[in-house]
């Protein structure tokens, strides 16, 4: 489960602020089981799957707004100026050949998305 906040500390881990991040956290829900224990809804977001820190203090972060039960495309790199300390964007991320994204880097405006079997790379432009 994830907090939807980011912690901003500098160089030397010293406390800066934080931040909340664009999403948010759904209540963290629990389940009775067969046998009348309780155990955590497998419908709770895990959002936070991958993130990325540039040059320019923007940090991206990969986020799946997938449930169990609603497996629908749900992903989003979520862009914040951590300088601004606000959102600035989001851009969806489309499954490829069935198969959804893992992992994620930016280098020289292009934007390397790894799926399980595939590597997919998109041009980024600036706005």
């Amino acid at each position: 489960y994830a907090v939807n906040r980011l912690y901003l500390f500098n160089d030397v881990f010293e406390y800066e602020g934080s931040m909340n991040l664009n999403y948010n956290a759904l209540p963290y829900n629990y389940r009775t089981g067969r046998d009348g224990e309780i155990v955590p809804d497998p419908n709770n977001l895990l959002p936070n799957t991958n993130a990325f820190l540039d040059s320019n203090n923007l940090f991206y972060i990969l986020t799946n707004q997938a449930t169990k039960w609603n497996k629908e495309n749900q992903f989003f790199i979520d862009i914040y100026d951590l300088n601004k300390k606000k959102y600035v964007e989001s851009i969806k991320i489309d499954d490829y050949k069935g198969e959804t994204p893992r992992e994620f880097v930016l280098h020289d405006n292009k934007v390397y998305v790894l799926f399980k079997s595939h590597l997919v790379i998109y041009s980024r432009t600036s706005k």
